[in-house]
Protein backbone atom coordinates (compact mmCIF):
# COMPACT_ATOMS: atom_id res chain seq x y z
CA UNK A 1 0.00 0.00 0.00
CA UNK A 2 3.08 2.64 0.86
CA UNK A 3 3.86 1.95 -2.45
CA UNK A 4 0.66 2.59 -4.06
CA UNK A 5 0.99 5.93 -2.38
CA UNK A 6 4.16 6.59 -3.34
CA UNK A 7 3.63 6.01 -7.01
CA UNK A 8 0.08 7.89 -6.94
CA UNK A 9 1.94 11.23 -5.64
CA UNK A 10 5.23 10.68 -8.11
CA UNK A 11 3.93 12.33 -11.03
CA UNK A 12 1.92 15.44 -11.80
CA UNK A 13 0.41 13.67 -14.83
CA UNK A 14 -1.20 11.01 -12.09
CA UNK A 15 -5.10 12.84 -12.09
CA UNK A 16 -6.21 10.79 -9.59
CA UNK A 17 -5.41 7.52 -7.95
CA UNK A 18 -6.94 4.50 -6.84
CA UNK A 19 -6.69 1.35 -5.02
CA UNK A 20 -8.98 -1.86 -5.00
CA UNK A 21 -8.75 -4.78 -2.91
CA UNK A 22 -7.88 -7.65 -4.96
CA UNK A 23 -10.32 -9.98 -3.32
CA UNK A 24 -13.58 -9.81 -2.71
CA UNK A 25 -15.04 -10.51 1.05
CA UNK A 26 -17.97 -12.07 1.93
CA UNK A 27 -20.32 -9.86 4.08
CA UNK A 28 -22.96 -11.23 5.82
CA UNK A 29 -25.35 -8.52 7.05
CA UNK A 30 -28.70 -7.81 8.31
CA UNK A 31 -31.30 -4.71 7.22
CA UNK A 32 -34.17 -3.62 9.10
CA UNK A 33 -37.13 -4.03 7.26
CA UNK A 34 -40.59 -3.42 8.10
CA UNK A 35 -40.11 -4.05 11.65
CA UNK A 36 -37.91 -7.44 10.79
CA UNK A 37 -34.36 -8.27 10.40
CA UNK A 38 -33.60 -9.92 6.84
CA UNK A 39 -30.44 -11.82 5.53
CA UNK A 40 -27.87 -11.35 3.18
CA UNK A 41 -24.60 -12.45 1.73
CA UNK A 42 -22.86 -10.05 -0.66
CA UNK A 43 -19.18 -9.02 -1.87
CA UNK A 44 -17.75 -6.25 -0.76
CA UNK A 45 -14.34 -4.93 -1.69
CA UNK A 46 -12.15 -2.02 -0.46
CA UNK A 47 -11.05 0.73 -2.27
CA UNK A 48 -9.50 4.17 -2.05
CA UNK A 49 -12.72 7.13 -2.52
CA UNK A 50 -11.76 8.32 -6.11
CA UNK A 51 -12.51 4.39 -7.18
CA UNK A 52 -15.97 5.76 -7.82
CA UNK A 53 -14.73 8.89 -9.55
CA UNK A 54 -12.01 6.95 -12.02
CA UNK A 55 -14.76 4.88 -13.19
CA UNK A 56 -17.40 7.48 -13.31
CA UNK A 57 -19.55 5.90 -11.01
CA UNK A 58 -23.25 7.02 -12.73
CA UNK A 59 -25.36 7.41 -8.80
CA UNK A 60 -28.59 6.70 -8.94
CA UNK A 61 -28.95 8.48 -5.48
CA UNK A 62 -26.38 9.82 -2.90
CA UNK A 63 -22.98 10.93 -3.84
CA UNK A 64 -19.98 8.92 -5.50
CA UNK A 65 -17.61 10.22 -2.63
CA UNK A 66 -19.50 9.32 0.00
CA UNK A 67 -17.15 6.53 1.10
CA UNK A 68 -14.97 9.44 2.50
CA UNK A 69 -16.95 9.19 5.37
CA UNK A 70 -15.73 5.86 7.38
CA UNK A 71 -18.19 3.50 7.36
CA UNK A 72 -20.37 4.56 5.05
CA UNK A 73 -20.66 2.01 1.65
CA UNK A 74 -22.04 2.14 -2.00
CA UNK A 75 -24.23 -0.28 -3.59
CA UNK A 76 -25.34 -1.44 -6.95
CA UNK A 77 -29.04 -0.33 -8.29
CA UNK A 78 -30.12 -4.10 -8.41
CA UNK A 79 -28.96 -5.25 -5.21
CA UNK A 80 -30.55 -1.51 -3.48
CA UNK A 81 -33.83 -2.77 -5.38
CA UNK A 82 -33.66 -6.47 -4.38
CA UNK A 83 -32.88 -5.13 -0.33
CA UNK A 84 -35.26 -1.96 -0.71
CA UNK A 85 -38.04 -2.63 -3.55
CA UNK A 86 -38.80 1.09 -4.57
CA UNK A 87 -37.71 2.51 -1.11
CA UNK A 88 -34.51 5.02 -1.24
CA UNK A 89 -31.35 3.01 0.14
CA UNK A 90 -29.59 6.02 1.28
CA UNK A 91 -29.01 5.79 5.37
CA UNK A 92 -29.88 2.50 5.63
CA UNK A 93 -28.20 0.26 7.93
CA UNK A 94 -25.90 -3.14 7.11
CA UNK A 95 -25.35 -4.59 10.13
CA UNK A 96 -22.93 -7.34 10.04
CA UNK A 97 -20.92 -8.89 13.24
CA UNK A 98 -19.39 -6.42 15.02
CA UNK A 99 -19.60 -4.04 11.72
CA UNK A 100 -22.34 -1.89 10.74
CA UNK A 101 -22.17 0.51 7.35
CA UNK A 102 -24.18 3.22 6.33
CA UNK A 103 -25.19 3.31 2.54
CA UNK A 104 -24.26 6.43 1.17
CA UNK A 105 -24.41 6.32 -2.36
CA UNK A 106 -26.77 3.77 -5.37
CA UNK A 107 -24.85 3.21 -8.42
CA UNK A 108 -26.41 2.23 -11.53
CA UNK A 109 -24.95 -1.42 -12.31
CA UNK A 110 -22.29 -1.45 -14.36
CA UNK A 111 -22.26 -4.33 -17.28
CA UNK A 112 -20.92 -8.05 -16.42
CA UNK A 113 -18.20 -7.52 -19.35
CA UNK A 114 -16.46 -4.77 -17.10
CA UNK A 115 -13.77 -4.78 -14.33
CA UNK A 116 -15.73 -3.04 -12.11
CA UNK A 117 -17.97 -5.86 -10.23
CA UNK A 118 -21.49 -4.65 -9.07
CA UNK A 119 -20.67 -5.17 -5.45
CA UNK A 120 -20.66 -3.33 -1.99
CA UNK A 121 -17.19 -0.42 -2.25
CA UNK A 122 -16.16 0.60 1.22
CA UNK A 123 -12.92 2.71 1.62
CA UNK A 124 -10.04 1.16 3.57
CA UNK A 125 -9.48 2.07 6.56
CA UNK A 126 -6.24 4.66 6.73
CA UNK A 127 -4.25 2.56 9.11
CA UNK A 128 -4.31 -1.05 7.10
CA UNK A 129 -1.18 -1.90 5.69
CA UNK A 130 -0.04 2.03 5.71
CA UNK A 131 3.24 1.01 6.34
CA UNK A 132 3.58 -2.78 4.94
CA UNK A 133 6.22 -2.33 1.85
CA UNK A 134 5.57 -5.92 0.75
CA UNK A 135 1.87 -6.38 0.47
CA UNK A 136 0.76 -7.58 -3.01
CA UNK A 137 -3.33 -7.27 -2.12
CA UNK A 138 -4.30 -4.22 -4.18
CA UNK A 139 -4.60 -3.49 -7.89
CA UNK A 140 -3.95 0.59 -8.88
CA UNK A 141 -5.95 2.40 -11.25
CA UNK A 142 -5.02 5.94 -12.61
CA UNK A 143 -6.62 8.63 -14.15
CA UNK A 144 -3.93 10.49 -16.16
CA UNK A 145 -3.28 13.90 -17.76
CA UNK A 146 -3.56 12.42 -21.27
CA UNK A 147 -2.55 8.81 -22.66
CA UNK A 148 0.58 9.45 -23.69
CA UNK A 149 1.54 10.26 -19.59
CA UNK A 150 1.78 6.63 -19.47
CA UNK A 151 5.42 6.14 -21.19
CA UNK A 152 6.47 8.55 -18.27
CA UNK A 153 5.28 6.89 -14.75
CA UNK A 154 7.50 4.32 -14.32
CA UNK A 155 10.78 6.23 -15.26
CA UNK A 156 9.73 9.47 -12.75
CA UNK A 157 9.05 7.11 -10.40
CA UNK A 158 12.29 4.97 -10.52
CA UNK A 159 13.96 8.31 -11.09
CA UNK A 160 12.26 10.17 -7.94
CA UNK A 161 11.87 7.63 -5.32
CA UNK A 162 15.31 7.00 -3.84
CA UNK A 163 14.38 4.09 -2.30
CA UNK A 164 13.16 1.94 -5.48
CA UNK A 165 16.46 1.17 -6.82
CA UNK A 166 17.93 -0.23 -3.16
CA UNK A 167 14.44 -2.79 -3.23
CA UNK A 168 15.10 -4.04 -7.15
CA UNK A 169 12.45 -2.47 -8.67
CA UNK A 170 13.95 -0.77 -11.67
CA UNK A 171 13.52 -4.37 -13.39
CA UNK A 172 9.78 -4.64 -12.56
CA UNK A 173 7.69 -5.31 -16.17
CA UNK A 174 4.99 -2.79 -14.82
CA UNK A 175 3.05 -2.74 -18.04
Amino acid sequence: RPLIDAFIASSPQIKKGALITSWDNNAFFSIEKNGNREGYQEFKRYIYPDFATIFDFEMIEGEKNATEIPQTVLIPQSMAKKMFGDESAIGKQLTGEGWENTIGGVYKDFPDNTVVKNIIYQSISKEENLSNWRGHNYHLYLLLESPEAKDELIPNFLANFKDAHQMGWETMDLR
